[in-house]
């Protein structure tokens, strides 16, 4: 990722000025799970214009291969990396789940990296209807304008046995035309001059046509030149968001992923998160014969699908259990319990009926006057209790434990109940509570031991009630603590090249190569850390 001199002690890689230049950047994300046998088959349209029509599926892809390479046990001066292995892990398990066919290499020596990487291409390539993917993750080097990829047994670039040992960018170009497949993606999560390859800009294709068939080799790298490139699995993160679905890296929405789609969603949200400090590149081989087609990456109709059929059929569900518990009940609260619930459900037209004519009978015992008032057969006792719950619903309370009784308070959802007794003996569970002064009766499957989520609207006006932001006071406290947001970004900065020098040299008195790093590394971040805290006491 960096040669040795320039390695920090937050794992962040400093490529120099000339690295990665004319690099293309390509990363590959499939969101839906597909076996290295089954087909990947696209809808073509006849051009990229919005409703344009359809010319009919083609089978593009028959196998998926992938091959991914993660170096972390340098030796011979370059500094050991902490996350590359961990990474190279992660990402090929993630591709495994979406149905490529993967080979994991770690700790790779220079000549173990040159004959995975011919093999890969040459053996696994052999396939024109199979897609090849590649990860690398591990140090890049620039050595007078020109990549190379570095062996964990590669001496130091000032060494002149560094060219023997690395990996030439300029054999990596040889390689991935040596493949007969169609579409090749390579990602270096590393820094390097790429003279072989040609930046892209601008939003992807608007659509899937024709020319996205066309043979094409794409790559994608972590970072632009002269930049500091983390080494915390940040860039791997969003890669493997986006091959899980985590992240809407398709622009278009037209149901596929493409290489193009993913190099821009990318570059763009490394470029917000890091705010600016480091950029990825993305783009196409400089070869007129491997330039114009687009790897697609993902077809996600199918799981859209499938994810929407799975939550009908949990609401479903849902709905049912609850209109099974309003009917066991059969009561006016319980079909209205439902009815708030689901007002355009399936059973909403049955619910009103039911509730309607128990509200019915209630009215016609009042209109017989001659009838003596109505009383439950059932005779109940009370259990003295003391605790706490809350209203699931808006309840009725009555003077007296039967639904048929005339309601004399409503209770607001989400109300704290004072419970002092428990009634038994009646086919309904009632609870009796003390309201306003006032001994009332409730149902309890209207109640619940813990308190209701409270709504967004609902935190949000406590949240301004709590910090004042509607007040003067309020205000400078946000503003505030924007200020301090930002100065957190001061711990990206890096720097100058006369405090560099000057670090240097003040670092200068330590002989021994490890002490001296160590002391510079120091030096680094007692510097960050005093423009932090100058940006805060600003704030």
């Amino acid at each position: 990722m960096s040669n040795p001199e320039q390695f920090d002690d937050r794992g962040l890689i400093r490529c120099r000025r000339n690295l990665c230049r004319a690099l293309a950047v390509m990363a590959g994300v499939a969101l839906c799970s597909l076996s290295s046998a089954e087909p990947v088959t696209v809808d073509i349209k006849s051009s990229q214009k919005d409703g344009a029509d359809s010319m009919g599926a083609v089978e593009l892809y028959e196998k998926s291969y992938a091959l991914v390479i993660g170096n972390d046990e340098y030796k011979k001066g370059w500094p050991r990396l902490s996350n590359a292995v961990k990474d190279a892990r992660t990402v090929a398990d993630a591709l495994r789940q979406q149905g490529y066919e993967v080979a994991l290499k770690t700790n790779l020596e220079a000549e173990q990296m040159k004959e995975a990487m011919r093999s890969f291409f040459v053996l696994k390539g052999h396939n024109p209807d199979a897609r090849l993917l590649l990860w690398y993750a591990g140090h890049g080097e620039t050595v007078k304008g020109e990549g190379f990829l570095v062996g964990t047994d590669t001496p130091n670039s000032d060494d002149p046995r560094f060219k023997l040992s690395a990996v030439h960018m300029r054999d990596f170009g040889s390689w991935v035309r040596l493949a007969e497949s169609k579409h090749v993606l390579a990602i270096f999560d590393s820094c390097f001059a790429g003279t072989i390859f040609s930046s892209q800009r601008g939003t992807p294709p608007a659509a899937i046509t024709r020319a996205t068939t066309f043979p094409v080799r794409q790559f994608i790298t972590s970072g632009d030149s002269d930049q500091l490139v983390l080494d915390n699995g940040a860039f791997r993160e969003l890669f493997t968001r986006a091959l899980d679905g985590d992240e809407r890296a398709d622009i278009n929405s037209d149901g596929y992923l493409t290489a193009s789609e993913l190099g821009f969603f990318l570059s763009d949200r490394v470029t917000n998160l890091t705010q600016a400090n480091q950029t990825p590149r993305y783009g196409k081989l400089r070869d007129k014969d491997y330039d114009r087609g687009d790897f697609i990456l993902a077809v996600i109709k199918e799981q859209k699908l499938l994810a929407d059929k799975t939550l009908s059929l949990q609401s479903a569900q849902t709905e049912n259990l609850l209109w099974e518990s309003a009917r066991a009940l059969d009561t006016v609260d319980a079909y209205q319990v439902y009815i708030d619930k689901y007002p355009r459900g399936m059973f909403i037209n049955m619910a009103k009926m039911a509730q309607r004519s128990l509200m019915d009978k209630g009215e016609d015992a009042e209109q017989q006057p001659e009838a003596p008032p109505r009383r439950s057969i059932h005779e109940y006792d009370i259990t003295a209790v003391n605790n706490t719950l809350y209203a699931t619903t808006t309840l009725m309370a009555r003077r007296q434990p039967y639904t048929d009784r005339e309601p004399v308070a409503e209770i607001r959802k989400g109300t704290q109940l004072k419970v002092i007794g428990q009634v038994s003996g009646l086919p309904d569970a009632w609870l009796q509570i003390f309201n306003e002064g006032e001994k009332l009766f409730v149902l309890k499957s209207s109640t619940s031991v813990k308190p209701l989520k409270k709504s967004m609207s609902e935190l949000i006006r406590e949240k301004k009630a709590k910090y004042g932001y509607n007040t003067p006071e309020g205000v400078s406290n946000y503003q505030r603590d924007q200020c301090l947001r930002q100065c957190e970004g001061l711990s990206y900065l890096s720097p100058s090249r006369a405090q560099e020098q000057k670090m240097q040299r003040n670092c200068g008195r330590h002989i021994d190569s490890l002490q001296y790093d160590s002391c510079v590394k120091k030096a680094r971040k007692k510097w960050r850390s005093k423009k932090l805290k100058e940006c805060q006491d600003a704030c």
